[in-house]
C-alpha cells in the first residue's frame, strides 16, 4: 500500500509540475513584445524593408568607378608570317616606328633583324589577351543622384510600412486582449450568480414544503442555473479563442497557456487619459505622426526623383575611360603592353519620345499618389473623430453601468428578503439575479471596449505603446 502511495505521488508530481511550469501569465505589454520579435506578418514587412537597403545600396554603387576585365582566347590553324622588302621595312622604320611605344619599336627591330630568314609574325597560332578598363561616368551622375535619392525614399517608405504593421498589430492584440478579459470577468459573473442559486436551493425547498411557493419554484431556479451555465460557456469559449488568436499572432504553439494579466488601476488611469488634451484640435498635429501618412508623402518624393531621372535621358553620356592591354601572339607588329586613357562622349538625339513619354507617366503617377494623400488624410479625420466619439460615450456608458449594477445588487438583496418572506415570486427573484448578472457582464464590456478604443487611438494618431506607460 505505502509503494503504491509513493507511487501515485511520483505520478502527481510532474502533472502539477506541468501545469505551474507551463501557467504563463502576461501583460498586454508582454504579449505585444514577444509579437513586435516573432510576428511573421511583422517578419515580411521587415524583409521588404532590408530589400529596398540593398536595392539603395545598389543604385548608390553606380556613382563610383566601374572595372571591367576580359580575356579572350585565339587559335588560328596555322602561324602567320611575311616577308617584305627592304624598301617597305624602312618605310616602317622610318614612320611608323618612332609612334610606337619602347616595346613595340624594340619588338618589330628584331623582326627586321630576322627577317630575312624567317619574315616579320603577324600572328601566332596561338593567341591571348587580357584587358582592364575603369570607367567613371560624369553627366550621367545627375540621374544617379536622383535614382538614389528616389531609393532612399522607398527605403524610408518601408520602414514606416513596417511601423504601420507594427501598429495594426498592437490594435489587435489590444481588442483580442481586453475581448478575453471581459470574458474572463462574465465567467466570474456566471460563477457568482450560480454560487447564489446554488446558496438558494435550500431555501426554496423550505418554503415549497411550508407551502409558501409555488411548487415548481426549485425547477424554475435550476432552470435559470442551466441558462447561466450556458452563458458561462459561452464566455470560456471567447476566453479559449481569444487566446488561440493571440498566440498565432505571437507565433506561439495555439495550445501555449496564456493567462491575461490586468490591474484595475490601469482602467482608472486610461480614463483620467481621456483628457481635452487629446480633442479634434489636434488632429492636424495627429496626422503628422501617422505611418501611413509618411509612407505616402515618401512615396511621392520618390516619384518625384523618378521624374528627375527620366528628365536626365534627354542629357549626353560623357565617361572617363583608363584601360590597360596585356596581349600574347598578335604579331610583331603589335604592342605586348598597353595603356590609355580617354574620354567617351554619346548623345541619343532621338528616341522617338521615349523620354518624354517616362516624364508623363511619371508625372501621372504622382498626382495619383497624391489624390490617394488627401483622401487617406481625409479617411485617418474621420477614423480619429470616431474613435474619440467612441471614447466619449464608452466614459458615458461605464458611468450608467456602474449605476446600474449597484441598482442590481441592491434590487436583488430586496427581492431575496422579499421571497423569504413569502411577498415575491421565483419569477420576479430569477428577473433580479438575470439583472444584475445582465449588469456586470455589460459593465465588463464597456471598460473592455473603453481599454481597447483608448489604445487603437493611441495607436491611430502615431503615437506608440509606451506611451500608455503601462
Amino acid at each position: 500500500m505505502k509503494k503504491l502511495i509513493k507511487l501515485s505521488i511520483l505520478l502527481i508530481i510532474p502533472v502539477l509540475y506541468h501545469f505551474t511550469a507551463f501557467a504563463e501569465s502576461m501583460t498586454i505589454g508582454e504579449v505585444i513584445k514577444v509579437a513586435l520579435e516573432q510576428n511573421l506578418q511583422l517578419q515580411s514587412g521587415k524583409s521588404e524593408e532590408e530589400y529596398q537597403s540593398y536595392i539603395s545600396k545598389s543604385v548608390r554603387g553606380k556613382y563610383l568607378p566601374v572595372l571591367k576585365v576580359s580575356a579572350s582566347a585565339l587559335l588560328w590553324d596555322e602561324e602567320n608570317k611575311t616577308k617584305m622588302d627592304l624598301p617597305v621595312l624602312d618605310a616602317v622604320i622610318q614612320e611608323i616606328v618612332p609612334t610606337l611605344s619602347p616595346d613595340s619599336r624594340q619588338r618589330i627591330q628584331n623582326a627586321v633583324n630576322e627577317s630575312d630568314s624567317s619574315g616579320i609574325t603577324v600572328h601566332d597560332q596561338h593567341a591571348y589577351k587580357i584587358s582592364a578598363t575603369i570607367v567613371q561616368p560624369v553627366l550621367s551622375l545627375y540621374g544617379i543622384y536622383n535614382l538614389h535619392n528616389a531609393s532612399l525614399k522607398m527605403k524610408k517608405a518601408a520602414e514606416y510600412d513596417t511601423l504601420k504593421i507594427k501598429r495594426e498589430l498592437q490594435k489587435d492584440i489590444a481588442k483580442v486582449y481586453f475581448r478575453m478579459l471581459s470574458a474572463i470577468e462574465n465567467e466570474k459573473s456566471f460563477d457568482a450568480a450560480i454560487d447564489q442559486i446554488e446558496k438558494t436551493y435550500p431555501v426554496i425547498e423550505a418554503l415549497i414544503d411550508e407551502g409558501r411557493v409555488e411548487p415548481n419554484a426549485l425547477l424554475k431556479l435550476k432552470m435559470q442555473r442551466s441558462d447561466f451555465e450556458k452563458g458561462k460557456i459561452s464566455a470560456s469559449i471567447a476566453v479559449m479563442n481569444s487566446k488561440l488568436i493571440l498566440n498565432m499572432i505571437m507565433n506561439r504553439d495555439l495550445d501555449s497557456p496564456l493567462e491575461p494579466v490586468w490591474n484595475g488601476e490601469y482602467f482608472k488611469t486610461f480614463t483620467q487619459k481621456i483628457t481635452e488634451n487629446d480633442n479634434a484640435e489636434n488632429t492636424v498635429d495627429f496626422l503628422n505622426n501617422i505611418p501611413e501618412i509618411k509612407s505616402t508623402e515618401e512615396r511621392i518624393n520618390a516619384l518625384k526623383s523618378n521624374r528627375h531621372a527620366a528628365v536626365s535621358s534627354f542629357l549626353p553620356e560623357l565617361n572617363l575611360v583608363l584601360n590597360y592591354d596585356f596581349q600574347e601572339g598578335f604579331g610583331d607588329m603589335q604592342p605586348q603592353n598597353q595603356f590609355y586613357a580617354g574620354i567617351l562622349f554619346s548623345w541619343n538625339i532621338w528616341e522617338w519620345g521615349s523620354g518624354f513619354y517616362k516624364i508623363k507617366a511619371a508625372q501621372t503617377q504622382t498626382a495619383k499618389t497624391q489624390l490617394n494623400l488627401a483622401l487617406l488624410k481625409s479617411g485617418k479625420t474621420v477614423e480619429i473623430r470616431q474613435l474619440q466619439n467612441s471614447l466619449k460615450k464608452a466614459l458615458t456608458e461605464i458611468e450608467t453601468g456602474e449605476v446600474q449594477v449597484e441598482y442590481a445588487k441592491e434590487n436583488l438583496k430586496i427581492e431575496e428578503e422579499l421571497f423569504k418572506a413569502g411577498n415575491s415570486t421565483t419569477t420576479e427573484l430569477l428577473q433580479a439575479q438575470t439583472s444584475l448578472v445582465k449588469a456586470e457582464n455589460d459593465l465588463n464590456i464597456k471598460q473592455a471596449e473603453l481599454c481597447s478604443f483608448y489604445i487603437e487611438f493611441i495607436l491611430s494618431t502615431g503615437r506608440d505603446f509606451k506611451d500608455l506607460e503601462i
